[in-house]
């Protein structure tokens, strides 16, 4: 059986992690469902932070094998564990070997062993510790990839007390360029009636070609004001990072996710910053999820002149150090983070490593990711993430289940990220031109 582990730190609010380190895959047979259980099994026991008992690990494999062919009208006879490890992982062995032949016509084997995997995984009690069948393997990767321009106005919808609402607005899109707001309510769409239409209808009212006109009509809570507003569709693009000059000497650089190739994507806009003329730098960590691990590593050398990054403590006391890297552009000075509850894991790590080193934070508390993943990868296409270590702040500061507080706290409201309206944004570029004013009266003295 091959596995290529992939460390990571943290996951995607939504199931996305922060991977790190690609080592060389070690090769050998491709795995059956029996093999592929024991392996990990293996990996959960010798590797996991907090594994439980082996005895709980067991029962939780059978219970789901049981599961599964019960939904097909299968029964499966119940074993006894003695509580002896090795007779117990030969007794769950041999009642796979069985489950797996009794799978009826229609029913793939592998899908029992899946069910006993994935029961066992769940018993860890993990948040972060997960099996993958190959189907969600393969939609993980994609979703590390950088994500395809959408046609679209540029909103994330939700269906809230029987109405559709606009929970969030793309910067620089159409409906961002056209003063939509979140937690605006959908009336109409080109004139038909929005009320009683599910989410997918209403998608689909949006939805067309590129070009297209979609007028709404909103109603905005916050105000008791109902607008008409005329959108017309366009490409949105996302990327992981992008910036821009948002004042006289003052360069914004917003990150969205770690993936690879994000710490030369953000040295290059940092060279494009300063050719500007940025002697101020606002990096905007909000509503990032984190990514891979020695992305936040490399990034974050570019804001700190030297020592520590993070450090990851592991099982048996393992402990890796992880110091600033030699990367350039600097910029270590008039810099400020914003954050908030959605940026989470590797943005924790560089956002914690620069409040330590004395950045300001602006925004608000930060979501509390604070373990380190491994990502295996089997040669079926399946995948196991398990949680192996924790990780700290430069000075030692535990993130997970407490997050970052910011030095300056600033509630969002109803705002487009990046825009005018954006409060925390707003105050982020008054901390930072008071920042350069007084670096200018000391110059000057």
């Amino acid at each position: 059986m091959r596995r290529r582990p992939r460390s990571l730190a943290g996951v995607l609010l939504v199931v996305a992690l922060l991977a790190v380190l690609t080592v060389q895959p070690a090769r050998a047979q491709t795995p059956n469902g029996l093999q592929l259980f024991t392996e990990v099994y293996r990996l959960v026991t010798q590797e996991a932070l907090a594994p439980p008992a082996p005895i709980v690990l067991l029962r939780a494999a059978a219970d789901g094998m049981q599961r599964a062919l019960r939904s097909q009208g299968v029964d499966l006879r119940t074993v006894e564990l003695s509580g002896v490890e090795a007779q117990d992982l030969q007794t769950m062995q041999g009642l796979l070997r069985q489950a797996m032949a009794l799978a009826p016509r229609g029913f793939p084997p592998m899908e029992v062993a899946y069910a006993a995997i994935k029961a066992m995984v769940e018993a860890v009690g993990d948040r972060n510790t997960v099996f993958l069948t190959p189907f969600e393997q393969a939609r993980f990767n994609e979703q590390q990839q950088e994500p395809p321009p959408i046609v679209g106005i540029g909103v994330t919808l939700s269906e809230q007390g029987g109405r559709v609402v606009i929970t969030s607005v793309v910067e620089d899109s159409p409906a961002a360029r056209g003063g939509v707001l979140p937690q605006d309510l959908i009336m109409s769409v080109n004139g038909q009636p929005a009320e009683g239409r599910n989410l997918s209808d209403v998608r689909q009212m949006i939805a067309g070609e590129e070009g297209g006109e979609v007028v709404l009509v909103l109603f905005r809570p916050s105000t008791g004001e109902t607008l008409t507003v005329p959108l017309f569709r366009a490409r949105i693009v996302q990327p992981t990072a992008s910036a821009r000059m948002i004042g006289p000497e003052i360069g914004y650089l917003r990150l969205t996710q770690f993936r690879e190739g994000s710490a030369v994507q953000l040295a290059s806009l940092l060279r494009q910053l300063q050719s500007e003329g940025a002697r101020g730098l606002i990096l905007d960590l909000r509503n990032n999820p984190g990514g891979f691990l020695i992305e936040s590593v490399d990034i974050a050398s570019h804001f700190l002149r030297g020592g520590v990054v993070t450090t990851v403590r592991g099982t048996r006391d393992r402990t890796t150090t992880y110091l600033v890297r030699p990367r350039e552009p600097k910029f270590l000075a008039d810099v400020v983070v914003l954050v908030n509850r959605r940026s989470a894991s590797a943005s924790e790590v560089v956002a914690g490593a620069l409040q330590d080193a004395g950045v300001q934070l602006i925004g608000e508390r930060t979501f509390g990711k604070g373990t380190v993943q491994l990502v295996y990868e089997f040669d079926d296409g399946s995948g196991l993430r398990l949680t192996v270590a924790r990780y700290l702040t430069r000075n030692g500061r535990e993130v997970e289940g407490v997050g970052l507080v910011p030095d300056v706290a600033v509630p969002f409201g109803l705002a487009v990220v990046g825009t005018p309206s954006d409060p925390q944004l707003q105050r982020a570029m008054n901390v930072v031109a008071e920042m350069l004013r007084r670096a200018a009266l000391a110059a000057t003295r």
